[in-house]
């Protein structure tokens, strides 16, 4: 994995060459190489296809490879500037490994308190099980978590995604092995809560056969598990619904669920989605499938609170971009960013290959002209090879991480990950000393203020942003009132950015 690569950060479409331009790769990433290449063991496969980044910048990236035989689970944490973080085991990776001649995967990460939830699945004989590690914020396995770290759960399934609460506790969406969805509630101690639903998961009985891609709460500790399901020869997206308890969600629907068809009978294959307390609305993003010619173009729905789906977005209520023209190509993974949202897409190549792209669009499902092509950024990791653009989460500042793979016909498969530029007023370009505020009062429960001596509140931009990297709140701070409202949000920790000022961690209580 030492020979030398040759490495293009460029936009298929015109090209914007001046620094600064939102949708173009941050030149000053990883000691000025723009894109950080992950491939740390001698191994020809490492797949690194997960990300989340903490309050402070620091980006875990996770995934597995296969080596001598044996697969093994993928761990490395870049510091803030893109580079491996030393003080992560020494080196800033891991390679970890449950035992010989055995298949782990990762299937995702959250944060709480700044402490790393990695959770997979591990293949043995033929049973599959999933598993939680937690780790520290100084890097080093929690050994108050399940048996020295590690939690192997008893239930098995198809695990997708995770995701935690106020309070530590977390929940795995995934697929039983008849094809129905599960929700599994663990308590911060990594052992199953068998209070919730019946000893501690809960299934959705559908006569179709489901998949779960992704998994999200609301501020009521409603649970909502995104995918899609098959019946009848036709794919649509779905939303599935708990109760806190673990029982059916019927304020939802009448049997918890939102089905979604694609007009035009295009299947509707959905790759994860996510719940946006500002607008009470859920975001699924995805392909849509045309059986006849099979190609698959970038999709996107809104659909809101209510379970009605938002039709004024993107005008008619699809939003289908056919980002390869004429090639296929879809999104993989949606965040909340400066400005809307953005997803983390393939784009096929031509005349052959694929591509990573970010796609950018606000509420209203409009592409965000500013950034990049038309709201489109194309970069292309390996010009002779293949790469995908798997996972996205954002800094402080507003910049955007990009995690994926790219294929190399000399080295085979490797990480990479890239920073990419936005447009939105918290960005700064190059190095810049940053002030301290505070946050009062902490905890706060309808309000708070801000702070310090340099601080004023004329004009100024912040972003509220949960333990999960998810921004929730954003606005200009009030220069008459100099408080910002936060009633509206879920109790718990949060991180609040503003221009100029070190990130700052308060508490939100009822």
């Amino acid at each position: 994995m030492t020979k030398q690569v040759t490495l293009l950060a460029l936009l298929i479409l015109p090209i914007i060459t001046a620094f600064g331009q939102a949708g173009t790769l941050d030149p000053t990433f990883a000691d000025n190489a723009e894109i950080k290449l992950l491939n740390f063991l001698s191994s020809e496969e490492e797949l690194l296809t997960h990300s989340i980044t903490d309050s402070q910048d620091r980006t875990w990236i996770a995934g597995q490879t296969f080596e001598d035989g044996d697969w093994l689970i993928l761990l490395t944490r870049l510091d803030a500037n893109g580079n491996y973080d030393e003080d992560f085991g020494g080196t800033g990776h891991a390679a970890l490994n449950f035992g010989g001649n055995n298949v782990e995967e990762v299937h995702g990460l959250a944060l709480y308190n700044e402490d790393l939830i990695l959770a997979g699945t591990i293949e043995e004989e033929g049973v599959l099980n999933p598993f939680l590690i937690k780790y520290t914020s100084e890097g080093s396995l929690d050994t108050e978590f399940g048996e020295n770290g590690v939690f192997v759960s008893p239930v098995e399934m198809n695990l997708s995604d995770i995701v935690i609460d106020g309070i530590g506790n977390i929940y795995m969406a995934g697929a039983l092995l008849d094809d129905n969805i599960v929700v599994v509630k663990h308590l911060p101690d990594g052992e199953i809560d068998d209070s919730f639903g019946f000893f501690g998961a809960s299934m959705f009985d559908f006569p179709s056969t489901d998949q779960s891609t992704g998994i999200d709460l609301d501020s009521d500790g409603n649970i909502y598990v995104f995918g899609y399901g098959t019946l009848n020869g036709t794919t649509r997206g779905q939303i599935s619904t708990l109760a806190p308890t673990g029982a059916i969600n019927t304020d939802f629907t009448a049997n918890g669920r939102k089905s979604i068809t694609w007009p035009d009978d295009k299947d509707f294959i959905v790759s994860d989605g996510l719940f946006d307390e500002a607008t009470s609305s859920f975001y699924l993003v995805g392909r849509a499938v045309d059986e006849e010619t099979e190609l698959s173009n970038t999709a996107a729905v809104k659909i809101n609170l209510d379970a009605e789906q938002d039709m004024t977005f993107n005008e008619d209520g699809w939003l289908e971009i056919d980002l390869g023209i004429g090639g296929d190509d879809f999104a993989n993974n949606i965040i909340q960013g400066p400005g809307g949202f953005y997803l983390a897409a393939n784009v096929a190549e031509s005349p052959e290959g694929i591509n990573s792209a970010i796609v950018h669009f606000n509420q209203e499902g409009q592409r965000v002209d500013a950034f990049g092509n038309s709201g489109i950024a194309t970069i292309n990791v390996n010009q002779l090879g293949a790469d995908q653009a798997l996972s996205l989460s954002t800094q402080a500042d507003g910049k955007i991480i990009l995690v994926g793979i790219s294929t190399s016909d000399e080295i085979g498969i490797y990480g990479y990950a890239a920073r990419v530029l936005t447009s939105n007023p918290l960005s700064t370009f190059g190095n810049k000393e940053w002030k301290e505020a505070q946050v009062y009062p902490n905890p706060a429960t309808d309000h708070i203020r801000i702070s310090g001596d340099d601080f004023t509140p004329q004009n100024v931009v912040y972003r509220i942003v949960n333990l999960q990297g998810k921004i929730v709140l954003e606005g200009r701070v009030n220069p008459f009132s100099e408080t910002i409202p936060i009633g509206q949000l879920p109790e718990g920790a949060y991180v609040i950015q503003m221009d100029g000022f070190q990130p700052t961690k308060w508490i939100k209580t009822n």
